[in-house]
C-alpha cells in the first residue's frame, strides 16, 4: 500500500484482524505491506480493506496485488 498522487499516512485493517498504523510515506516511492495470502489456482476470494488517512494527509492510497 503507497499514496498515491502525494504522501499517505494513517491506518489500515485487513479483513476483521487487528488495525496497524501506517508511517508518513511518500507516495510510489514507498509503500507498506497490509497482507500476505495464496489463492489456489482456479479460485477467487473477498477480502475487505478498511483504511484512515491521517491529518490532512492525502486520501487516494494504492493497493498493489501481484500474482
Amino acid at each position: 500500500m503507497t499514496g498515491h498522487g502525494g504522501s499517505y499516512g494513517g491506518a489500515v485493517r485487513w479483513n476483521n484482524g487487528p488495525t496497524y498504523g501506517v508511517p508518513t510515506m511518500s507516495s510510489k516511492t514507498q509503500g507498506v505491506r497490509i497482507a500476505t495470502f495464496s489463492v489456489p489456482k482456479g479460485t477467487s476470494v473477498t477480502h475487505s480493506v478498511y483504511t484512515s488517512t491521517a491529518g490532512s494527509l492525502n486520501t487516494p492510497a494504492v493497493i498493489l496485488i501481484t500474482e
